[in-house]
């Protein structure tokens, strides 16, 4: 079973509505005390990176629905995950305090993945996508384990900068405002640069596909190996999407509501 990257969107919007019961629930206090008690075993050592056995079971056993996508029901509990972080923020804190391991593990288990998907599309000629082979659930069950280990790294060492943002000022009258001259009370680079990262994704996910399949189809009929042309379209993509982004959307109250940003 296969699907479209289109449609991505449009299975989060079904999925949340059939969870809306759920959420409603874990907002009233039984479900608050539910929540208490999760994110009581999920802040201890290592416990987040438990999360990630249901997203691995379910692309192992149901298979993965396109090349670099997931099957579709392994976004449920992603979405039930985002819920229960922003409803107790000692989820965010154990994120904050894994995402170095969690990066070296994903780090590691993306290159076993990808040396596994060459082994059985190359050597064996199967679809390591749906191959019911013990190395092909195998991989599928890695790469599920994978994807947790990066969400929990990006979320991790961005929240990380989030909190190391210079505090407001008080209103106290004595407090004196910061030296607009003066560096000090700005946001570091990295902070600007994942505040802007932040903003960027919902509209970056709709616009990436265009200029990927315009691009890749010149760029496929070069008379170059697949390695360079790999490189020319993802590099030259991503840069692309980021100029539509940048000029295109970010910059009035219009696009940015149309693209589903907050106004500035």
């Amino acid at each position: 079973m296969r699907h479209n990257t289109q449609y991505f969107l449009i299975f989060l919007f079904a999925f949340t509505l059939l969870l809306l019961p759920l959420f409603l629930h874990l907002r009233r206090p039984a479900g608050q005390a539910v929540v208490g008690k999760l994110a009581a075993v999920f802040s201890r050592r290592w416990a987040i990176f438990l999360l990630a056995l249901p997203v691995a079971v379910i692309e192992a056993t149901l298979g993965t629905e396109g090349l670099g996508a997931s099957n579709r029901f392994a976004w449920l509990p992603f979405i039930i995950y985002g819920f229960l972080f922003a409803c107790d923020g000692r989820f965010e804190r154990a994120l904050e305090r894994h995402w170095k391991s969690a990066l070296i593990l994903g780090v590691l288990l993306f290159a076993t993945w990808m040396t596994g998907m060459g082994y059985l599309l190359h050597v064996l000629e199967v679809d390591p996508l749906m191959d019911y082979s013990a190395v092909g659930v195998l991989l599928r069950f890695l790469k599920g384990m994978t994807g947790w280990f990066w969400i929990v790294a990006i979320m991790g060492l961005a929240g990380g900068a989030r909190r190391k943002r210079p505090a407001k000022p008080s209103g106290d009258a004595n407090v004196q405002p910061p030296d607009p001259r003066s560096t000090r009370g700005k946001p570091s680079l990295k902070q600007r640069v994942v505040q802007y990262a932040s903003e960027a994704q919902l509209p970056f996910h709709v616009l990436h596909q265009t200029p990927i399949v315009v691009i890749g189809f010149y760029v496929v009929q070069w008379e170059v190996s697949v390695l360079v042309k790999y490189i020319v379209t993802t590099l030259s993509s991503l840069v692309v999407t980021l100029v539509l982004y940048d000029v295109g959307v970010r910059r009035t109250r219009l696009t940015r509501s149309l693209f589903g940003m907050r106004p500035k």
